[in-house]
């Protein structure tokens, strides 16, 4: 279970993507677009189809048990993205 002061906040920021929109707004994952490497995962900046300006993170991993930690990643990484990235 997800807990802590900004764990609500950033379950209510997740949004969920299919695969074929993360790949397109990423240029499919292209290694230029990297903007940090964490545990978990790559953080790539992305552009949606809607012109909006994102950060998108790759898990490396796909083990159920480890998707809170995942999420407690992202949301300690939340603070440390600069804002014009």
């Amino acid at each position: 279970m997800v807990t802590g002061v900004n764990a609500t906040k950033v379950l209510k920021e997740i949004h969920t993507f299919m695969l074929a929109q993360l790949k397109k707004a990423t240029n499919n994952y292209d290694d230029n677009l990297v903007v940090g490497r964490r545990g978990f995962g790559t953080v790539y900046k992305g552009l949606l189809e809607n012109d909006k300006d994102v950060a998108i993170k790759k898990s490396k991993t796909v083990n159920p048990k480890q998707v809170e930690q995942f999420i407690n990643e992202i949301d300690a990484s939340e603070s440390k993205l600069p804002l014009d990235f």
